[in-house]
């Protein structure tokens, strides 16, 4: 049985491993047609992603200060620290996947150099 979610579960990841490589050629071949409103459709993609990521990782984070300051959850402190640890590192991985998506950015912005460099040439 175990084997067998396993199983599900490395071909659940492949899976996606290979349409999230799908998506990110798509995105490279598009960002290298040069088009502005392509670039354009792109970074906006990012930059919403980023503010998702960021937006969500920040509601996560405040979720055990409002527990304890409207006395939501009227146990010990030692329970309400672990709660806050489990939310704080929850939104830790916000955080790091909207740094994530930063760095895939800048990584497709930097691949085309020359074309950067095109604007700074002297005529």
């Amino acid at each position: 049985m175990l084997v067998y979610f396993g199983q599900i579960g490395v071909t659940v990841g492949r899976k996606a491993r290979d349409e999230r490589d799908k998506r990110r050629q798509k995105e490279i071949a598009l960002w290298n047609t040069r088009k502005i409103q392509v670039r354009l459709a792109i970074t906006y993609s990012y930059l919403f992603d980023l503010l998702k990521y960021f937006l969500m990782g920040t509601i996560v984070a405040s979720v055990p200060g409002l527990f304890s300051i409207f006395g939501i959850l009227r146990i010990s402190y030692q329970i309400l620290a672990i709660v806050s640890t489990i939310f704080a590192v929850l939104a830790l991985g916000f955080f790091m996947v909207g740094l994530g998506r930063a760095g895939r950015y800048l990584a497709l912005r930097k691949q085309d150099d020359e074309y950067l460099d095109s604007y700074l040439k002297e005529d």
